[in-house]
C-alpha cells in the first residue's frame, strides 16, 4: 500500500454579519479575534509546522485544535471539557470549519500526541511572533521584570507538590518562573517548575531564552528582580551579556550592616545611602543603595515617669544595581515594579498566563 501523505490543509471561512434574532452567540467577538489571527497568518504558521497527515479517521487538523485552544483561552475557558461546549457553537464551528464540535478525548489525545517536542517548538513559534509585536524604543531599552507565581492544583497532577503556597496553604502547586515585559506588558518567556522550586532556579536559562529570542535591536537591556533572585550566579551571568539588573537584597545581618552607614535625609519619611559591598561567596564588589523609611513616630515614657521621650521606628531595605544613577532615582525605578506585578496578576487571571 502507498503511504499516504496528503496533509489537511486550514482554510479560512467567510461569514456575513446579520443584526437579527437567528444564529445567535455568545462568542461574536471571536470573529474579530480570528480575522486578527489570520491577518497575522497565525493559521497558516501552525499549518506549516505542524502539519496533518490526513487519515480515515481524521476529523480535525492540529491547527484547527491550536485555533479552538487559542480562541477558547481569549473568551474565559481553559477547561478541556469547556473548551468542548465552546466548539459546539455554531459561529465557533463555521470559523474553524469544523463539521462537528472537538470533544474532550480528542483534546487530550491531540496534545499528548504532540508531545514535549512540540511544546519546544510551539514556544519557538511564539517567539518568533513576539518579535513582531515588540515597537523597538528610540534608544533601544527595555525593562525585564522576573518573577515567580504559585499556581495551585487539585488532584496528582504530575509534577506538582507541596511547598509555599500563601493562597491555599498545603494544596500541591506549580512555581512557573516568567519574564514580563514593563513596556508592552506581554510575557517574554516562561519555566514551567515543580512546587518546591527555589525562586531562582532556572533563571538563568530563563534569561538566556529571552536575549535569545530579542530582536537585536534591543540593545539596552535591564532586569528588574525581587530578594529571591539575589544570587552571585544570575548577577554575575548579566553582568557577562553586559547588560543592567536591579535587584532587591536579601541578606542575612542587613539591618545591623545598614545601621552601621551615613544617611543622606530625602525627605521626612526616606533616607539613602549608597555604598559597595562584596558577599562572603562573591568575587567582587557592587553597587548597593540603603533605604530606609520612618515606619512609626510616638513618644515613650521615660523610665516610667511623667516624662515623654520621642522616639522614631524605622524599617531598612536594599537594592542591588549595576545602575549609575542618584539612589533617589534607583528606588523610584524599583518600586515601578509594583505596577508590573499588578499586569502580571492580569495576564494570569485573565488570559491564564502560567496556568496548567
Amino acid at each position: 500500500m502507498n503511504k499516504n501523505t496528503r496533509k489537511i490543509r486550514y482554510k479560512q471561512a467567510s461569514i456575513e454579519k446579520e443584526f437579527t434574532s437567528n444564529n445567535l452567540t455568545a462568542y461574536s467577538g471571536c470573529l474579530e479575534l480570528q480575522e486578527f489571527l489570520v491577518s497575522h497568518s497565525i493559521p497558516s504558521i501552525f499549518d506549516k509546522h505542524f502539519p496533518t497527515i490526513r487519515h480515515s479517521a481524521t476529523k480535525f487538523s492540529t491547527t484547527q485544535i491550536l485555533l479552538s485552544l487559542t480562541l477558547a483561552s481569549l473568551c474565559g475557558t481553559n477547561r478541556l471539557c469547556n473548551i468542548e461546549h465552546f466548539t459546539a457553537d455554531p459561529l465557533i464551528r463555521t470559523l474553524l470549519n469544523l463539521k462537528n464540535q472537538v470533544d474532550e478525548d480528542t483534546l487530550s489525545y491531540r496534545l499528548k500526541q504532540l508531545g514535549e517536542s512540540g511544546a519546544r517548538q510551539l514556544t519557538e513559534v511564539l517567539f518568533k511572533l513576539y518579535s513582531k509585536f515588540l515597537p523597538t524604543p528610540p534608544n533601544g531599552s527595555m525593562i525585564i521584570d522576573i518573577d515567580s507565581t504559585v499556581e495551585s492544583t487539585y488532584g496528582n497532577q504530575e509534577g506538582a507538590s507541596k511547598a509555599y503556597n500563601p493562597q491555599k496553604k498545603g494544596l500541591k502547586s506549580y512555581h512557573p518562573n516568567i519574564a514580563f515585559c514593563s513596556e508592552t506588558k506581554q510575557i517574554l518567556g516562561s519555566f514551567f517548575r515543580c512546587g518546591n522550586a527555589y525562586t531562582s532556579n532556572g533563571t538563568i536559562d530563563l534569561i538566556k531564552q529571552v536575549l535569545a529570542h530579542l530582536p537585536t535591536s534591543f540593545n539596552q537591556l535591564l532586569f528588574r528582580m525581587d530578594c529571591g533572585y539575589f544570587s552571585n550566579d544570575i548577577l554575575s551571568f548579566i553582568e557577562a551579556q553586559e547588560k543592567e539588573y536591579l535587584v532587591k537584597v536579601k541578606l542575612k545581618g542587613l539591618r545591623a550592616l545598614l545601621k552601621e552607614k551615613e544617611w543622606e535625609t530625602y525627605n521626612d519619611k526616606l533616607a539613602f545611602c549608597k555604598f559597595e559591598y562584596r558577599c562572603k561567596s562573591w568575587d567582587k564588589t557592587r553597587t548597593f543603595i540603603g533605604v530606609r523609611r520612618v515606619k512609626r513616630k510616638g513618644e515613650t515614657a521615660f523610665f516610667n515617669s511623667h516624662e515623654t521621650i520621642p522616639f522614631i521606628e524605622y524599617e531598612y531595605c536594599a537594592i542591588c544595581t549595576s545602575l549609575d544613577l542618584e539612589p533617589d532615582q534607583i528606588y523610584r525605578l524599583y518600586n515601578k515594579r509594583g505596577e508590573c506585578e499588578n499586569w502580571i496578576e492580569q495576564v494570569k487571571h485573565q488570559l491564564y498566563g502560567c496556568h496548567c
